[in-house]
């Protein structure tokens, strides 16, 4: 099921890059996580090799467990040794955009540039947005939680009509698609088998075209995870 350019590791006694994550249910694929999704967007932008390691609790190494009391996902240029090792998403996307030139064809600039962090600042809240509303079991907070989720697909609806370009920061994708994309992945996934939620797209006609054209880049297409996955993740979130 496993996408994209990098592999898979059993063993992470390598100096290679590597990015230590949450793993499937079966302990060894990779598991349902939005910000391990954003964080290999990034590195997909800025075509960087790495090495992908769903990672137990129980294997967690001792460095993870000490360094940074075994937060997932980590980005380590040595993950024997720990070497490098940066968690917390917006920690370790900043680390890689300072890090490491963006392609040419990535747009050349950094990935964060203006106008992408005024438009990750501007979607800063989306996610809450969704996960409250797919996690809540309680029928009658639905609406106004549904209600909630739909302000924040009209901030997006808002900031692209604003914006008039393809993507959030401009003509190519950049890091404020990392960082909304793969949230909307989670609201169409999940959204539909746990509350039957459809983007409406006579509603939000920008928004639902922006997703399709997102979902179409390659650096989202190689770095999604199964579906059946985020189902699994997203019940055990709402307690099943």
């Amino acid at each position: 099921n496993q996408k994209g350019n990098c592999h898979i590791v059993a063993s992470m006694a390598s100096s290679a890059l590597a990015l230590l994550c949450k793993p499937a249910s079966d302990g060894v694929q990779l598991g349902d996580c939005p910000f391990t999704h954003t964080v290999r967007m990034v590195l997909s932008l800025k075509g960087l090799e790495y090495k992908l390691a769903p990672t137990k609790p129980e294997d967690k190494p001792a460095w993870l467990l000490e360094k940074h009391n075994g937060g997932l996902p980590c980005l380590v240029s040595d993950a024997g040794t720990g070497e490098g090792s940066v968690t917390d998403t917006s920690n370790i996307i900043k680390h890689i955009d300072e890090t490491y030139p963006t392609p040419e064809a990535a747009g050349g600039a950094p990935l964060g540039a203006a106008p992408n962090d005024a438009a990750a600042d501007a979607m800063g809240t989306f996610f809450g947005g969704v996960a409250r509303y797919l996690k809540n079991t309680d029928d009658s907070k639905d609406a106004e939680l549904l209600a909630g989720l739909k302000e924040q697909l009209t901030k997006l609806e808002d900031y692209l009509k604003a914006a008039g370009t393809p993507y959030l920061g401009g003509s190519v994708p950049g890091l404020a698609d990392c960082l909304v994309a793969p949230k909307l992945f989670v609201m169409d996934v999940a959204g539909k088998h746990f509350k039957g939620f459809e983007l409406d797209a006579s509603a939000f006609p920008l928004a639902a075209a922006y997703k399709e054209r997102i979902y179409q880049s390659e650096a989202f297409k190689s770095t999604t995870y199964p579906a059946e996955e985020m189902v699994y993740g997203w019940g055990k979130a709402r307690g099943q």
